[in-house]
């Protein structure tokens, strides 16, 4: 995990924290009972800083988890949350990448296909989003994401025609 990576929440954190003070002399114009000027500064630098601070935590937690894999490269619990993280911050190409790493050993784990086919579906490898799909509830019939991205892999090739 670079410098960068970390630095980048935090100086937004900081910075909202160094506006905020910044924001209570609007109010001086408001009107008794109704909110200040000041408000809608207020409400967007912390917005500012909540969203850096979750940023800089998933930073972190995916530093940790790239650490494990790097650490034991046969830790499959540590690939599927970064390939989850990968996800989360669309960063699909990436979480192929991790999934096929784990499915390459021979794993077989219905939650592992399923998001391996959610993975492809995002980048419109339908078809091989429907084999992992497959795979997925050959392993456990009725699995929830499996069925999902089963029926927009199909929706996708239906549209496609």
């Amino acid at each position: 995990m670079t410098a960068r990576r970390v630095a980048a929440p935090l100086l937004g954190v900081v910075l909202a924290a160094v506006l905020f003070p910044g924001t209570w002399s609007l109010d001086g114009m408001a009107r008794e009972g109704q909110l200040g000027p000041g408000f809608w500064p207020r409400l967007a630098l912390l917005g500012l800083a909540l969203a850096c601070a979750a940023k800089g935590l998933e930073e972190r937690a995916l530093g940790s988890f790239l650490t494990a894999i790097e650490l034991d490269s046969r830790h499959i619990p540590a690939h599927v949350e970064s390939a989850k993280i990968y996800m989360a911050t669309k960063k699909f190409g990436s979480a192929h990448e991790m999934l096929a790493k784990i499915l390459a050993r021979g794993v077989e784990d219905a939650d592992v296909f399923a998001l391996m086919a959610a993975t492809c579906n995002r980048l419109r490898r339908h078809r091989e989003a429907l084999d992992a799909c497959q795979k997925a509830l050959q392993i456990q019939p009725g699995h929830p994401l499996a069925t999902q991205e089963q029926l927009t892999a199909n929706r996708a090739k239906w549209f496609a025609r």
